[in-house]
């Protein structure tokens, strides 16, 4: 199964509708053509769906890079999982 990070670049690629464009976990929406206000907010619910969590406001403000992203999905899915 392909990692968080991997995963999320899969859905930032397909949104975005990039190839080509190498993503890291440095890599933060300014960085990436087209990784908008609007393409932020579906990239966030393409990813929340995607992972079957949600997340506040608080945390999506403490998400500089596709790294931090990540992180916090994974921290997410582990809180989901235990509180289940």
């Amino acid at each position: 199964m392909p990692s968080t990070l991997e995963q999320i670049e899969k859905i930032v690629r397909e949104m975005l509708a990039l190839d080509g464009v190498d993503l890291t976990a440095e890599t933060q929406p300014g960085d990436v053509p087209g990784w908008d206000s609007l393409a932020n907010i579906n990239i966030v619910f393409a990813v929340e769906e995607a992972f079957g969590i949600e997340f506040s406001d608080e945390q999506l403000r403490s998400f500089a890079t596709i790294g931090d992203f990540a992180r916090g999905v994974d921290e997410a899915v582990a809180q989901s999982e235990a509180s289940a």
